[in-house]
């Protein structure tokens, strides 16, 4: 499902099989012609599981936005990387 940040729905698609991850599903819908609505450099607000689709993203020219994380505990977010993520899950 897209929705955009004032709670239009842009867009639902699915059903899917239980195998295929979200970065899987944005990289078939990014290739498919569903994205009129949208221009390109418009921001798309993911979650984690869209990690590996990040690539997909900026390819298709749109920027990609999700909340930060940490590679290796216990290291912890630089204050720009907390206030980034804290962004993203509010907008989400």
């Amino acid at each position: 499902m897209i929705v955009t940040p004032d709670g239009f729905i842009a867009g639902v698609f699915g059903s899917y099989p239980d195998n295929m991850n979200d970065a899987i599903i944005m990289a078939n819908l990014l290739k498919q012609d569903v994205w009129d609505n949208f221009q390109n450099g418009d921001i798309i607000i993911i979650d984690r599981g869209f990690r590996d689709a990040m690539d997909d993203i900026t390819k298709a020219d749109f920027f990609g936005e999700m909340p930060s994380f940490v590679d290796t505990p216990p290291a912890q977010l630089t204050t720009k990387q907390a206030n980034n993520s804290r962004l993203v899950s509010k907008t989400r």
